[in-house]
This record gives C-alpha cells, structure tokens and sequence, in this order.
C-alpha cells in the first residue's frame, strides 16, 4: 500500500495483548507504515497521556485509538468513555478489536461512542489482514480534521 501524503499518524493502542502488539506492528512495517504507535496498558496511563496533550500544545495528537475491551485490568468502557465525553478528544475515531461476539458487549461499546466494532481473528493471517485493512481505510480514505 502507498501513502500518497507524507503525514504521519498516532495511533493509540490499549489494552492489546503483547503478542498481538508486536504481531500488529510486524503487519504495519511490511507496509512501510505511516503509523507512529503508542502503546498504553493502564486506564489511569490513558488519563494522564491525554491530560498532558490537553495541558500543552505540543501534546501527541492521537489520530486513532485503538483498542481491545476485554483489556487486563477490564477497563477498555472507561477508556472509551473518557475519550468520548472530553470536548477536546470525542473527535477520535475508537476501534474496538476484540475476541468477544457478545451482542451485549457490542451494544454497549457503541453507546459509549465507538466508530468501529471488530471481532478479532484467531489466526495471526487474519489478523494481519484486519490490521492492513484498520490502516488502509482510516489513513488513506477517511479525512481527519488537522491543524493546517
């Protein structure tokens, strides 16, 4: 895939299980990424990693989150609300890539304000495949507001 702008992109990862990381990041450099990662693995991490972005203006703009619900300290909800009910960051897209096909999981993360619900593949090939098709679609088709 070519990156036709020279823009770089910060995307957030939460709550992502550490083989999975290094998978997704083995996915993203094939494609020579534009992609700068972050990874973040505490709830209370994310609350300060955004407050110090709010509190300067040289603060990382994160462009994506992404996220997995069923993180280890069970608190992917309260990532997503945070992010989705601060003026300054409820512009960020949230994807949840998750193993759990519970309806009611699902339901809930789309009434916190997540823009995108996928189930994770078990196989690592398929997982490289949602991953090329997240940085295809969200970096090289959808606009994001960006200070010109």
């Amino acid at each position: 895939m070519k990156v036709i702008n020279n823009i770089r992109y910060n995307v957030l990862l939460f709550g992502i299980e550490e083989e999975n990381i290094s998978f997704i990041k083995k996915a993203l450099n094939e494609n020579d990424s534009k992609l700068n990662l972050e990874v973040i693995k505490d709830s209370q991490e994310v609350i300060l990693y955004f407050k110090k972005g709010a509190q300067s203006n040289k603060g990382v703009k994160t462009d994506l989150v992404l996220l997995d619900i069923n993180s280890s300290d069970s608190s992917g909800y309260e990532v997503i609300s945070i992010i989705k009910k601060e003026q300054h960051l409820k512009h960020i897209p949230v994807i949840v890539l998750s193993e759990t096909k519970d309806k009611k999981v699902i339901d809930k993360s789309y009434s916190l304000g997540v823009n995108c619900y996928l189930t994770k593949p078990k196989e690592r090939e398929g997982l490289k495949s949602v991953v090329k098709v997240i940085e295809a679609f969200w970096f090289n088709v959808v606009k994001f507001p960006r200070d010109e």
